[in-house]
C-alpha cells in the first residue's frame, strides 16, 4: 500500500513581516505585513532568503490617532526566518530590518 496524498489541498503560505530597528533586541510584535499565497504543489514559492532586500506596503501613521495614516511602500533588509508548518498552512515569520540608503540604490533601479 502507497501513501498518495495528492488528493489534499495544498497548504496555503502565510508571509508575516517584522520589522526590527537597527539598535534594537528583538523585533515589533506586531506584524509590518501579510502576505497569503496559495500554490500548487511543485509550484515556486517566492519565499525571501536572509541578506535579500524586500519591498511592500507598510502603514505609517500622521497623526496622533492611530487610524491617521497611510500605506507606503518600505525597502526592508531580510535579518532571519523562521518556518511554522500547521496543517493547513505554512507561516513564514520573517524579520527585516533597515537597508541603508547606498545599499538601496545598489539593489533598485529607480
Amino acid at each position: 500500500m502507497t501513501d498518495n496524498l495528492s488528493h489534499l489541498p495544498a497548504p496555503q503560505i502565510v508571509l508575516e513581516f517584522h520589522y526590527k530597528p537597527k539598535n534594537s533586541a528583538r523585533p515589533h510584535d506586531e506584524t509590518e505585513n501579510t502576505d497569503r499565497l496559495d500554490w500548487a504543489p511543485g509550484s515556486f514559492v517566492p519565499v525571501p532568503s536572509v541578506g535579500d532586500t524586500v519591498s511592500y506596503n507598510s502603514w505609517k501613521a500622521t497623526g496622533p490617532d492611530p487610524d491617521e495614516g497611510k500605506d507606503t511602500v518600505v525597502m526592508r533588509k531580510v535579518e532571519s526566518r523562521h518556518f511554522y508548518v500547521h496543517q493547513d498552512h505554512i507561516c513564514v515569520y520573517i524579520v527585516v530590518t533597515d537597508v541603508n540608503h547606498s545599499e538601496g540604490l545598489a539593489r533598485v533601479k529607480e
